[in-house]
This record gives C-alpha cells, sequence and structure tokens, in this order.
C-alpha cells in the first residue's frame, strides 16, 4: 500500500512538471491574466504556422493584446489585429516564414498577452524553420 501511495505521488508531481506552463499576473482590483504556453511550431520557408494562444480572465473581460518577441529572422505575424475577443479564452495566429527566411532549429519565442492595467504575461516556445 505504501509503495502504491509513493508511486501515485510520484506520477502526480510529474505530471505538473511535464504539464503546461503557465503565467499569471495580477492587476488591480482582484483582476488576473494566465498565458498558457503555445505549443512548439515548425514553418516550412514560404509557408504560413498556425499557433493558438490560450489564455484565462479573472474579473475582466476587455479584448487581449497578443504579441511575439524574438521571432527568427525572416517570420512575422501576419494579422491584422493579433488579439484575443472579449468573448473568447484563445484564438489562432498566423506566423508567416518568408521563402528566404534562414533555416533554424528550435529559436526561442515569447509570446505576450497584454490586458488592461499594464497586465503582461509572457510564456516562451520554440519556433524552427525548415527549408523547402
Amino acid at each position: 500500500m505504501k509503495r502504491l501511495a509513493f508511486l501515485s505521488i510520484t506520477a502526480a508531481a510529474f505530471l505538473v512538471v511535464v504539464g503546461c506552463e503557465k503565467t499569471t499576473v495580477q492587476g488591480k482590483e482582484g483582476k488576473a491574466l494566465t498565458l498558457t504556453a503555445p505549443s512548439n511550431q515548425s514553418i516550412e520557408q514560404g509557408k504560413d504556422n498556425q499557433v493558438k494562444i490560450s489564455i484565462t480572465r479573472t474579473k475582466f473581460s476587455d479584448p487581449v493584446t497578443i504579441k511575439f518577441e524574438n521571432l527568427p529572422s525572416g517570420v512575422k505575424c501576419t494579422d491584422a489585429d493579433p488579439r484575443i475577443a472579449s468573448d473568447s479564452t484563445n484564438a489562432n495566429f498566423t506566423l508567416h516564414a518568408d521563402a528566404n527566411a534562414p533555416p533554424v532549429d528550435s529559436h526561442a519565442v515569447t509570446a505576450i498577452a497584454e490586458g488592461p492595467d499594464g497586465m503582461h504575461a509572457r510564456q516562451n516556445f520554440k519556433v524552427t524553420v525548415k527549408a523547402k
């Protein structure tokens, strides 16, 4: 019985460590914004890729602006208005790799969710650009 309890606790601890990473930032009057780390992405030169960004709001319903920092050379977000609408908790954003974007493996990128009152939640993920 003790061995079973130990294995259960070990498995639970493993799931916490391996599970989705999240960042929560606190704002005024109990407001909070949580950003879940997006999945790592792979884009072929000259192609698009959709990256899903998920958030949780506490005590506010404003739209949340999404930015990407440190994208690989030749990669950009092509969305005209990169926001998660007030009635949504996630959205897909398009990353485009130019035809001449240099191939790169596991380039560290930061997704930033910007809410009201200066709340900025940040999560890292990796972007790989593959040759045609």
